[in-house]
């Protein structure tokens, strides 16, 4: 009966509890969800998420080497037509922007450290200082282009 007992409580733990779950695991302005398109040079691929709906949107690709990281901003590709399958090539988007700045922190550190990427033609680059040491950190940066902002939000497991 005891065993009886403690099992209805844990059950009702877990059903009261599941509000509470879902509500932590939903950040309001952030994108950690992969993006469902191939990155195009083998990097990490993430949308960007505009500061007001209906504003314009990227496709952001990080690509890591050591502490050096480069961002690849693409236009947010045209829907398709209903039904269709099949690879969506992503173009290269014009930005006029000359950095983006944002927030770097890597798991198991408390503070955040600032970073500024700086566009070099057609990408950004910037560097995270202790990327390499690490394998999961979470890395925001923040683009203003014709003054709107959209956040980058990687989320990263950096497996070596």
């Amino acid at each position: 009966m005891k065993s009886l007992r403690s099992l209805f409580v844990l059950s009702l733990m877990h059903v009261l509890s599941a509000p509470f779950t879902l509500a932590s695991d939903s950040h309001e302005g952030h994108n950690h969800e992969a993006s469902v398109e191939d990155a195009p040079r083998g990097g990490t691929m993430r949308d960007t998420t505009p500061e007001k709906a209906g504003e314009t949107r990227y496709k952001a690709e990080l690509l890591l080497d050591g502490d050096q990281a480069l961002i690849h901003l693409y236009d947010f590709p045209a829907p398709g037509k209903p039904g269709q399958v099949g690879k969506v090539a992503l173009v290269p988007a014009k930005i006029t922007a000359t950095e983006m700045r944002g927030k770097f922190k890597p798991a198991r550190v408390k503070k955040e450290q600032e970073v500024v990427f700086k566009r070099d033609g057609n990408v950004f680059k910037g560097t995270l200082k202790g990327a390499s040491k690490v394998h999961r950190y979470d890395f925001h940066l923040y683009l203003i282009e014709n003054g709107k902002k959209n956040t980058l939000d990687f989320g990263v497991d950096n497996i070596h």
